[in-house]
């Protein structure tokens, strides 16, 4: 019974956010996409990778921030990358200033905290439906299907055909994270309890 049901979205650190300058050269300097979290295939991460295996991004890089399984590390052996950066652990605060777009195509998840903090740092989100996100499709990011690459890589594409793109949603991913403070959490989960409590 949908009536049973509340949600209450996650928060963010709104006092650590921050209006992203977009005046870089994409186009002599290119793109820098951004991926923070368990890099393995659940993550959505093997279909990522196929999106990126294309010629069009030469000139860009992928950030895979996070521990990077096995199997991950097998694909991006067998593609050869050369454009792909794996930092490990980040304090993603601090990272996510030097990228420009944050992609999470997750299969499963509750509700990734780390889409909460790149929408606060400016960043333009890719997700998909599963990523249990507050990102409005065509407002502050895209919101694509599970395990499809083709719609990974057009989404991307939009923004190299469309560096205005970039800023735009970037500043409106800012401007919506700040309704997702912590304090505006906690209100809404204590009001929860004294509605159940009645």
């Amino acid at each position: 019974d949908r009536k049973k049901i509340l949600v209450v979205p996650f928060g963010v650190n709104v006092l650590t956010g921050y209006e992203k300058n977009f005046n870089k050269n994409y186009q002599n300097d290119g793109i820098d996409f951004c991926f923070a979290g368990t890099i393995n295939k659940r993550k959505g991460v093997e279909f990522l990778l196929q999106a990126w295996d294309d010629k069009f991004f030469s000139n860009d890089r992928l950030h895979l921030c996070g521990r990077v399984y096995p199997e991950i590390k097998q694909l991006i052996k067998k593609y050869n990358f050369k454009n792909i950066i794996t930092p490990g652990f980040v304090d993603t605060r601090e990272y996510f200033e030097k990228c420009d777009v944050y992609i999470f195509p997750s299969l499963l998840e509750g509700s990734s905290k780390s889409i909460y903090e790149a929408m606060n740092s400016s960043l333009p989100c890719i997700v998909t439906h599963n990523s249990g996100s507050v990102v409005i499709d065509g407002e502050d990011g895209f919101i694509i299907d599970i395990a499809d690459p083709d719609s990974i890589k057009n989404r991307m594409l939009a923004f190299k055909q469309d560096s205005s793109l970039m800023e735009k949603m970037g500043c409106a991913a800012f401007q919506n994270s700040k309704y997702y403070s912590w304090n505006n959490y906690a209100q809404k989960v204590v009001k929860i309890y004294k509605t159940v409590a009645k």
